[in-house]
């Protein structure tokens, strides 16, 4: 039996996705993860969080932002990840969502755009309780 193989070339590069950002889950049982793709028409990068158990490997995509959600960081007890999206405010700002499901609320409202979120710290803090700044 013959396998018809195609050199590699530039644009196989287009259809490759990678991963970074891989956060441990405190228990150890799972990872958090950022897999990004290239968006070719738009010229840009797309990146998602995924979650998957450290036992079986099997993937499962976390959030679904258009745009891009990125930095991953577990909550203490490990229920909760906050992250940083793109989704309302092109500079990102900090969201938390129960590991479980639900819809992401978002804990910041930074003027200039959040970074990465303090895991924990953050993953714990209600809406009702976020900090902001208005700088």
């Amino acid at each position: 039996m013959s396998i018809d193989r195609k050199p590699f070339v530039v644009d196989d590069l287009y259809r490759l996705p990678w991963i970074e950002d891989v956060q441990l889950r405190p228990d150890g049982r799972m990872v958090a993860y950022v897999q990004v793709t290239v968006d070719r028409v738009n010229n840009s990068y797309r990146r998602a969080i995924y979650v998957a158990s450290t036992e079986d490997g099997a993937p499962r995509r976390f959030t679904g932002g258009r745009k891009n959600d990125h930095s991953p960081r577990w909550s203490a007890d490990g229920r909760h990840l906050a992250f940083v999206s793109q989704r309302d405010d092109e500079r990102g700002q900090i969201y938390v969502i129960a590991l479980d499901g639900g819809e992401a609320r978002q804990v910041t409202a930074v003027a200039n755009g959040a970074s990465a979120p303090a895991g924990a710290q953050t993953a714990a803090r209600s809406p009702s309780r976020a900090r902001t700044s208005r700088a």
